[in-house]
Parts: structure tokens; C-alpha cells; sequence
């Protein structure tokens, strides 16, 4: 009787020390699952279609809100091709898709002699682990640390991926009242201390610029306040809670690509200039499509991809290693080049923003509404395909905008987000990085964070770990309650610099355990 007495009275020192923690200087509370040096979570919202200008909508009030409260570029640069494979892991991995693997919506692996799409199990496994890439879920995987994910294009119950990471599979427009509830499920997961990272993908905007447009009534009053809507909850869940402030969790909501509007009467037919019997396979259709000449073929496919484009001005022919030398020019000119993935197609057909190449049998495609009204995939330069982040929590400057005129270099590139989130996260930068020269220019992907983040986060391109004013650590504690899927225990540590203060909480405990036993 005494035991179970004294054995519940524990649990309410507990608490009790808990709350005398929030006084004095340094003192808090830290679970099993955030013991090892105080990481902080990071919910990423990943809108698929997200324009860069869409945020600067003074009607939509979530967006506002986190602009206020946060830091935001834009526009942010895709990737090329700018379409949502290639960019999604060109952000978790922090390199190009020409060398991560997945170089397009649709990947032709000619050693498989199979094409893999976003609904493909297993598409993550064609990731090219073996040249040194790796994502960001598994990178903190390898420190003991957990992710979540939601709807992610390629996450599926199959592989190395199983529930307790691809939270809910990849679904193609997953209702609005299940994507709110997957958020709430997500940030309540970070709250409890069972994942670090978690990320949401959105496909909504995506689906309403291709079939109404991007600047139509519905994507702009309903769609895009709808979404606005996810952004002011993510906002409240994470920046504006006083969980959120106590734990340091980021909020980063981020693009993938823009959209821009397309004509029918602007296309370009592939079947009018080459011949099926040279053509063995075609990936895509729009604004970016990959051929792969049959063996023996190319030169003759070669020639007549030339005429279609003396014919069809506004239609580019690349060879792979002309689309290299133009849209990955950072990793063409290091000493130390990064393997090519072969399934980067041997030529591209790239079109102008506005016209639309179709292929065999693949044409312009249609809704129950009428035909697609939007597009994407085109030259990242072209405005339309710019997208947009924002970024928000306790290290981050608040009401900073950058763009390309205050960042001093070309642009930001959507891969430049991945060593943002890493320093968000408290992950060192990867000595595989490193060895491979991988990534882009260093400077301008440390430039990314040093303006967004505040001047005592500290540089981990340094392989420093970060470091905290007394300001900026009580606002870095670690999460209340925190309880671990394999244990539930709970460790309270209370660092006082002052000892009265420590002698004064003993003391309490111990007259509370005189009267309860």
C-alpha cells in the first residue's frame, strides 16, 4: 500500500518538478526519445503546384500569417525538368535528379526495361544509394531518429518503407478532411516526441492548374483558399503553440514547381517526324519528353528530332549531354563529376512555356471540363515554373523575403532547401557530400540558410553543431511528455544555475512525499 502510495506521488513530483523547471535559467525537461542533444522536429508541407507568386495573395490570410511570422523566398527555382519527381528528391536529397535517379514523372530504366511513376511500389529503392545518396528521412534513420510520412509520391507499404514511415501511401488527391487529419496526426506525432521530421504532400493546386488553369477563378478562389487553410492550421499547430516554441520546431511550406497556362492549338506532334520502328521507348508528354532510339537508330532519329525542330522553333532537341552542360552546369564543371543516372533519356524534346509536344499515343489531354488548361515541366528559368518556401519557428529571422536581387547569385534552386532543413534539424552535413562534391556550389547553399536562419544558429557546413544564446536554448527545450513508441519512460533534468533554486525544489519533494505517504 505504502509502494503504490509512494509509487503515485512520483509521478506527480514528476510534473511538479517539471513546472519548477520553467523558473529558473536552463532548466527543462527532456524525454527518452529527444535526450541525445536536443534535436528539434520539422513539419514540412509540400504543395504540389504551389506558383511562386500564389503566397503573396493579400486575401489568403494563412499565407500572410506565416510570411509575418516567418522567413520566405520568392520565387524559388526548380530543378530541371520542373516536374515533381525530380524536384521532390532533388530537395530530400540535396543533389540533381540527372544523379539521384528519378529524372522525371515517368523514369525509364533501360536495365529493367520498365517505366516507374509516382504510383510505382518500390520507387524509392531506384534511388541511387550506391552513388552515395540518400534521403533525408534516412539520414536521420541512421542517428535513431524517426519520419513520417504523408501521401509522398513513391512512399508505399513495400520495401525498406512500411507504415512506421510512409505514415499513409501515396495517394493522388486525397480528400481535404484527410489531409487536415493527417496533419493534426503529424504534428501530434512530433508533439509526443515520436518523429522528428514529418512530411505532407498536397497535390490539390497541381490537379486545378492542369485542368482550369492557373490563374482560373476556381484554382485562385477555391483551391488556393483551401490550401490556405492547411497553411494557417500547420501554423497554428507548430509556430504558433507553445509546444511548437518549447520543442524549436520549424514549419517549412514549400513547392515543388509552378504552372503555367497552354494553348491546344500550340503542339507539336512527335509521330509526324519519327518513326515507331525508331522510337524504342518515350517518357512523358507536354513540356519535357525523353526518347530512347532503338539500337542502331539513333543517328536517323537523331536527324529527324533535327527536322521537327527546324520545323517546331519554339521545341528544343538536347542530347543528354547537352541537357547536362545546360541545366546542371555546377556539376558539370567539378573536378570530381557524379555518375549519370542511365535513365536520363538520350534525347530530350524540351518545349517553350505555352506549347505542348505530343507523342504516339499520348495527345492533349482532357478533362470532363474541357481540355487541360495548364502545364508544367518546362525551363525553370521561365517564371511560371517558380515556386515558393517559407519557413517558420525559433531560428528563423521573422518578415525576411528573399529574392534574387537580395540573395546575389542566380537563384535559389529547390536542392538548395536541403541544407536549410538539415541545420532546421540539427543533422551535420554528410562526409558523402563531401567526398562526391554532389552538391551544388557550397556558398550559395549555405548562403540559403545564414539569411534565413538567425546569425547564432551556427554553420554545420562546418560540421559544427549548433549553438545556443541563453535566449535561443529556452526556446529550444526539449518536447513535454514525450513519450517513445518502444518505451514511455520519461527523464526530467533541471540544469540550475542556481543551487537555492535546486535545494528549494528537493524540499518540496521531499514534504510532499511525507504527506502522501
Amino acid at each position: 500500500m505504502l509502494m503504490t502510495s509512494a509509487l503515485s506521488s512520483i509521478s506527480l513530483y514528476t510534473w511538479l518538478l517539471i513546472a519548477s523547471c520553467r523558473l529558473p535559467a536552463g532548466c527543462h525537461a527532456i524525454s527518452s526519445a529527444s535526450s541525445s542533444g536536443g534535436q528539434a522536429p520539422l513539419f514540412v508541407l509540400l504543395l504540389d503546384g504551389l506558383r511562386w507568386d500564389y503566397p503573396l495573395d493579400s486575401n489568403l490570410t494563412g499565407f500572410s500569417r506565416l510570411r509575418q511570422r516567418g522567413a520566405s523566398v520568392l520565387p524559388l527555382r526548380p530543378v530541371y525538368p520542373s516536374l515533381c519527381l525530380p524536384n521532390i528528391y532533388s530537395m530530400f536529397t540535396g543533389v540533381y535528379p540527372h544523379h539521384h535517379g528519378l529524372v522525371g514523372n515517368e523514369n525509364y530504366d533501360p536495365s529493367l526495361d520498365a517505366i516507374f511513376n509516382k504510383s510505382s511500389p518500390g520507387l524509392m529503392s531506384l534511388l541511387h544509394t550506391e552513388l552515395g545518396v540518400e534521403t533525408l528521412w534516412d539520414s536521420l534513420s541512421r542517428v535513431g531518429r524517426r519520419s513520417l510520412l504523408y501521401y509522398l509520391p513513391g512512399c508505399a507499404y513495400s520495401g525498406n518503407y512500411g507504415p512506421s514511415v510512409c505514415a499513409r501511401p501515396y495517394r493522388t488527391m486525397a480528400p481535404l478532411e484527410e489531409v487536415q487529419s493527417a496533419l493534426l496526426e503529424g504534428a501530434k506525432s512530433m508533439r509526443n516526441g515520436y518523429a522528428d521530421l514529418v512530411v505532407l504532400y498536397v497535390d490539390l493546386l497541381d490537379w486545378g492548374g492542369h485542368r482550369f488553369g492557373p490563374e482560373s477563378a476556381t484554382n485562385r478562389r477555391r483551391l488556393l483558399r483551401q490550401i490556405d487553410v492547411l497553411v494557417s492550421l500547420a501554423t497554428k499547430q507548430i509556430v504558433d503553440s507553445d509546444w511548437g516554441a518549447s520543442a524549436g520546431a520549424h514549419l517549412l511550406v514549400i513547392g515543388d514547381h509552378g504552372m503555367s497556362g497552354v494553348v491546344k492549338a500550340d503542339r507539336a506532334d512527335l509521330q509526324n517526324f519519327a518513326k515507331h520502328s525508331d522510337v524504342l521507348r518515350v517518357v512523358h508528354v507536354g513540356a519535357a519528353v525523353g526518347v530512347w532510339p532503338v539500337p542502331g537508330k539513333n543517328q536517323s532519329l537523331w536527324q529527324m528530332m533535327q527536322l521537327m525542330q527546324s520545323q517546331h522553333p519554339h521545341v528544343e532537341v538536347l542530347t543528354d549531354a547537352q541537357l547536362i552542360s545546360r541545366f546542371y552546369p555546377r556539376v558539370a564543371n567539378q573536378p570530381e563529376q557524379p555518375a549519370v543516372s542511365a535513365r536520363l533519356p538520350p534525347i530530350s524534346l524540351l518545349a517553350e512555356p505555352g506549347i505542348f509536344v505530343e507523342t504516339f499515343h499520348r495527345h492533349y489531354p482532357s478533362y470532363s471540363s474541357g481540355p487541360a488548361k495548364g502545364w508544367h515541366g518546362y525551363d525553370p528559368v521561365a517564371k511560371d515554373m517558380h515556386t515558393a518556401v517559407l519557413v517558420a519557428g525559433p531560428l528563423v529571422q521573422p518578415g525576411k523575403l528573399l529574392s534574387n536581387a537580395t540573395i546575389g547569385f542566380d537563384a535559389v534552386e529547390s536542392l538548395d532547401v536541403y541544407p536549410l532543413m538539415r541545420r532546421l534539424l540539427g543533422l551535420k552535413d554528410s562526409e558523402q557530400h563531401y567526398r562526391n562534391r554532389i552538391w551544388r556550389r557550397q556558398s550559395s547553399s549555405r548562403l540559403l540558410s545564414d539569411l534565413l536562419l538567425r546569425a547564432d544558429d551556427g554553420d554545420p557546413a562546418s560540421g559544427i553543431e549548433r549553438k545556443h544564446n541563453d535566449e535561443s536554448a529556452a526556446l529550444m527545450l526539449d518536447r513535454l511528455n514525450a513519450k517513445s513508441p518502444t518505451s514511455g519512460a520519461e527523464s526530467v533534468i533541471c540544469r540550475s544555475s542556481s543551487s537555492s533554486s535546486a535545494a528549494a525544489i528537493l524540499l518540496l519533494m521531499t514534504l510532499q512525499l511525507v504527506f502522501e505517504l
